[in-house]
């Protein structure tokens, strides 16, 4: 097995040991205390001095992950039946890509419902820029992409975009990878709460709200036949930040991930207790998108988050408002 976990900040500390023959890793936090995953990660120890040098993304799409890992720290979400706070999964979408030309052939990505402000019906979308790659052709594509989200009762709700639904579309150019996309008809708020897509950077955020809690969730594909059910279940996880040399665009993170969860969210839990002029209680905000993760598909996991990212995610909601 090669090197999962190739690079770690000042802040994590890792400590490797031997069980049976195989070398393990586990890191903990600046505290000492270990991560609330409590992950166990085997490593060639030829590998581990990799951790000091940078890492490149390898897509979910080109990814030869292996299947369920040991320890895999996600859970299914189970619509109404789950805990109240885990409603917002219900905003987060299973998206099916035909190839250019072939309605037949594509395949899934996990997506977003977003909105600017709660209380609003929503019509945008994001997603993972190169889940698109196929669907386009010299910069055009002859056929409609489908997405799928789930009430907490179990119903279907599906809506179509075509490819000049897609206000704006950045794959693997400087490190960007993110697509924003304009569904065929809103969702009313009444049927999919959507999330709120955060106005500040996830490290603003954290100083703002000492206890915010980051997770995700998606629909991880053929790779994942346990928790997943290769792609037909929709699973969720809590997370850290990892501050991961890659890119500055990119938030690295615990997360586990597979195939067919580029575009999954990284949500923000902020409690809204105290200013008169905000709604109180617990807000999800949408603070970044699944792109992948590095060299074997499962650690560091890296979410597209960066100004420009969400200067023009506000832009496309304001100016196509249902």
């Amino acid at each position: 097995m090669r090197n999962l976990i190739t690079i770690l900040t000042m802040l994590i500390t890792v400590n490797t040991y031997s069980a049976d023959g195989v070398s393990y890793m586990r890191y903990s936090d600046s505290k000492g205390d270990c991560l609330e995953q409590n992950l166990e990660i085997e490593l060639n120890t030829q590998n581990i001095g990799d951790i000091s040098k940078p890492v490149e993304i390898a897509l979910h799409s080109g990814a030869k992950a292996q299947e369920t890992i040991k320890n895999d720290p996600r859970k299914v979400f189970k619509g109404r039946n789950d805990k109240k706070e885990n409603h917002w999964m219900q905003a987060v979408g299973k998206a099916f890509i035909p190839e250019f030309g072939d309605n037949d052939n594509g395949g899934n990505c996990s997506t977003s419902l977003v909105t600017e402000k709660s209380g609003v019906d929503a019509n945008i979308i994001v997603l993972a820029g190169h889940c698109l790659r196929k669907w386009f052709k010299n910069g055009q594509t002859n056929n409609e992409a489908e997405v799928t989200f789930t009430t907490l009762d179990g119903v279907k709700v599906k809506r179509k975009f075509s490819g000049s639904d897609v206000i704006l579309r950045k794959y693997s150019t400087d490190y960007d990878d993110y697509a924003i996309v304009k569904l065929d008809k809103p969702i009313s708020r009444n049927v999919i709460k959507p999330l709120i897509a955060s106005n500040q950077r996830l490290g603003y955020l954290m100083e703002e709200n000492p206890n915010l809690e980051l997770m995700t969730a998606g629909y991880h594909g053929d790779k994942d036949p346990k928790f997943g059910n290769s792609g037909k279940n929709l699973t969720y996880q809590k997370c850290k930040e990892m501050n991961a040399y890659i890119s500055h665009k990119y938030i690295g993170t615990t997360c586990v991930s597979y195939r067919g969860g580029s575009g999954s969210p990284l949500v923000a839990k902020v409690d809204r207790e105290g200013p008169a002029e905000q709604e109180k209680g617990d807000e999800y905000l949408f603070v970044g998108s699944l792109v992948g993760a590095a060299r074997d598909g499962h650690y560091i996991t890296q979410f597209a988050n960066h100004a420009e990212f969400g200067n023009e995610l506000f832009k496309a909601i304001q100016t196509n408002r249902p």
